[in-house]
């Protein structure tokens, strides 16, 4: 990491001296400023009649009564989905520079009735289309416009695929959904303000619920909208830095550097997204690339490089998206090298052009994309330009060893139900359009010298940090001379060691396995992870004095803290076979989600550790390692899970991430007599 900092600062030197003037594109228009000074925060509570505000719109949508409109009667909730509330906000009062730091809609549910066993399942999406709260109807936003699909369900013109948040409701009292990325897009955008549609999303489960209306004759039962913000000033023109690339290379004489940008001197970007659930429906005409929900949404984008001289060396190159909406969690993406000629104007989730399909949908198959991303990017938040690195590639296409087919955006867990929303080329703005710097040297210029870095070292530590450094402990090579204390360092690829064993179990998806997934734990205990080291390389008589196995959380769910204990499981399972109603194919958990105490694991954490951000997590479990050295038959690893069952959820990186510094590791230090 240490390296990959100071080549970014001496690429950032040279982006100056080369392109003057140009680096600022990558500064967003409606992008917070970097070292902006930030006020106070404030608090807004917007609600009908409350101080003499009268911005709440909202009215119910019902399949029963398709073309009446119920604006000035109560809001009903349920009803398998054949009923719906829509809800907008006047947010205009906020300045245009306040930072949304959260945002809580809240209504009363008063009655319900015809309910089964199981909560209804809330979601609030944003809508995508005009709607008048006097006229809106099951069939029509407006007396002149009919949705794109009755009850505003089309996640093309209606309204978002993506839910963004979401609550069971059961009983009459007050319901929070969380909305901060959408009231901070109305307010950089006051136009895109069309308000939120509560809908239920599992359809199978009956009940019908009643909520106050913002007309109700009591104020204090009516809607209301809780925002806290806070203002930036700008730091002065002139200072603004730009955000560093990811690339690595170092500034030399005689480079040049490009920005390809439509509308920014530059006309060659193309840029579309496939849909999964409109599988024929073209939109590279649309302002945003959607990516995420499942893997049921990709970005395809190509960017035209004959600019650049065949034969030249190209040090930095990187793809910067502007992220304008966001479903409000972390979200791992990965560009993809794509193999399979297309056309972006008229690919679709079927077609890679209008007379060849892909060979998987969405861009999929192993002829439509390599298989293993050339960069991955967590993104989390909007108004934030997001960088991939794509030097490697971007050099094979100038160099005409591999066609310029263009990258593939896609998550990198498909179950991960988080979703984003990216500019496109066809945004208004120009500078938030997609972007793709390149810094390259031309053909004829000499090598440059290289100075190797020195190597920065690890040191281990419970407290969580903001990354890992780039290089990890070696295992010493292991004798057998009686009282000597060694440590080893069990990590998978450290040294040859492949031991390392993990897999992630969902309730969400009870009988899936996620074996070559990220690890997650959280959101009401419904999700735990696996994890189990090779300990046959210490001696059955060592003594251990030390164990610590460390885990890296590069993001989170949920704003509240989260306590995760390491259970040691007592049932064998296999990594390529562990569900959450499974240890093996052939045997079942003694309870789902590895939950029997008696015959799955231990009831009690052998060690607990409260996450409460990302970083390195370290919980000591020598009793645990001990046991396991000396009976090697009962070491079945540890189930990481909720100590108490609270919303939110950490992710953490599993033993096959592409980064080793990352991975789970277990470090031992013992003795042999």
């Amino acid at each position: 990491m240490g390296m990959r900092r100071w080549l970014g600062v001496r690429l950032v030197l040279i982006m100056l001296l080369v392109a003057a003037g140009l680096v600022t594109v990558l500064l967003a228009v409606r992008q917070p400023v970097r070292g902006a000074t930030t006020l106070a925060s404030q608090t807004v509570i917007l609600r009908q009649g409350l101080a003499g505000y009268a911005g709440c719109a909202d009215t119910r949508i019902s399949e029963e009564n398709p073309n009446k409109n119920f604006s000035e009667q109560e809001l009903v909730l349920g009803m398998k989905g054949r009923i719906s509330t829509l809800i907008r906000f006047d947010v205009s009062s906020l300045p245009a520079n306040a930072q949304i730091e959260d945002a809580r809609l809240s209504i009363a549910v008063v009655n319900y009735g015809q309910r089964g066993n199981e909560p209804v399942i809330i979601g609030a999406f944003p809508v995508t289309r005009t709607w008048e709260e006097m006229q809106a109807t099951w069939y029509k936003a407006t007396n002149l416009d009919f949705w794109g699909l009755p009850g505003c369900n089309s996640t093309t013109n209606d309204r978002s695929p993506t839910p963004l948040d979401n609550r069971p409701v059961y009983n009459v009292g007050w319901y929070t959904w969380t909305v901060t990325s959408a009231v901070q897009t109305w307010v950089q955008n006051p136009a895109a303000n069309q308000g939120l549609m509560l809908r239920q999303t599992n359809v199978a489960i009956g009940g019908e619920y009643d909520v106050r209306q913002s007309e109700y004759p009591g104020l204090e039962m009516r809607p209301v909208l809780v925002i806290s913000y806070s203002l930036a000033t700008p730091t002065p023109t002139g200072s603004r830095t730009p955000e560093l690339l990811p690339c690595l290379g170092t500034p030399e004489p005689g480079a040049a550097l490009v920005m390809l940008q439509n509308g920014a001197g530059h006309g060659g970007a193309a840029d579309t997204f496939l849909s999964f659930d409109q599988r024929d429906t073209r939109y590279a005409d649309t302002w945003y690339v959607h990516v995420g929900y499942r893997r049921k949404d990709s970005g395809l984008l190509r960017f035209d490089l004959s600019g650049i001289p065949q034969g030249s060396r190209v040090i930095c190159a990187a793809l910067s998206l502007f992220a304008e909406r966001w479903g409000g969690g972390a979200l791992d993406i990965g560009a993809y090298d794509v193999k399979r000629e297309n056309v972006v104007s008229e690919a679709t989730w079927t077609w890679a052009n209008s007379l060849a399909p892909w060979q998987m949908g969405g861009c999929n198959g192993p002829d439509d994309r390599v298989q293993v991303p050339d960069s991955v990017v967590t993104v989390g938040g909007i108004l934030n330009r997001y960088q991939w690195d794509l030097t490697r590639v971007v050099d094979d296409w100038v160099n005409d060893r591999l066609p310029n087919y263009g990258v593939s955006l896609q998550a990198m867990d498909e179950w991960d139900m988080d979703t984003i929303w990216f500019t496109s080329s066809e945004d208004g703005t120009v500078a938030n359009r997609p972007l793709l710097a390149v810094l390259y040297v031309p053909p004829g210029s000499p090598l440059p010298t290289r100075t190797r870095t020195p190597t920065p070292t690890t040191t281990s530590t419970t407290t969580p940090t903001a990354a890992p450094t780039a290089t990890v402990t070696r295992t010493p090579t292991r004798t057998t001379t009686p009282g000597r204390t060694r440590t080893i360092t069990l990590q998978n690829g450290v040294d040859g060691y492949a031991g390392c064993y993990d897999s992630r179990i969902s309730a969400e998806g009870p009988s899936t396995n996620f074996n070559t997934s990220d690890l997650k734990v959280g959101v009401q205990q419904r999700l735990a992870s696996c994890v189990s080291f090779d300990l046959s390389q210490i001696p059955t008589n060592a003594t251990v004095s030390s164990a610590d196995l460390s885990l890296y959380a590069y993001g989170r769910e949920g704003a509240g803290n989260l306590t995760l204990g390491l259970y040691a499981i007592k049932r064998a399972w296999t990594e390529e076979q562990v569900t959450w109603d499974r240890a093996t194919t052939a045997d079942r958990w003694g309870l789902p989600g590895c939950n029997h105490t008696t015959s799955d694991r231990q009831g009690v954490a052998s060690a607990s550790i409260t996450a409460t951000a990302t970083g390195w997590y370290t919980w000591s479990v020598r009793a645990d390692v001990q046991s396991m050295v000396a009976q090697p038959a009962t070491n079945r690893g540890w189930l990481l899970r909720q100590g108490v069952a609270l919303p939110g959820a950490f992710y953490l990186r599993a033993s096959e991430y592409d980064t080793m510094a990352y991975r789970p590791k277990l470090v031992v230090t013992y003795s042999v007599p």
